[in-house]
């Protein structure tokens, strides 16, 4: 009787561990960063990032900073 429960207990847990991983995926926020650099890699400040969502046809235009960052 006790490795039924033992059993019931396991399994339980068993899903809650492995299900916690997509709760994450409905979120509607992301962040993407980098550095925009030349070929020698020197970095280009000032240059225009443009970041679209195929599927929404959404956009997002940046500047990168005199480090190149974004």
């Amino acid at each position: 009787m006790t490795h039924g429960w033992m059993r019931v207990v396991a399994a339980g847990l068993f899903t809650l561990i492995t299900s916690v991983g997509a709760f994450a995926q409905g979120s509607s926020t992301a962040s993407i960063s980098g550095v925009v650099v030349d070929t020698d890699g020197g970095v280009i400040p000032g240059a225009t990032i443009v970041v679209k969502n195929i599927k929404t046809g959404e956009s997002f235009n940046t500047v990168s900073s005199g480090a190149g960052t974004f």
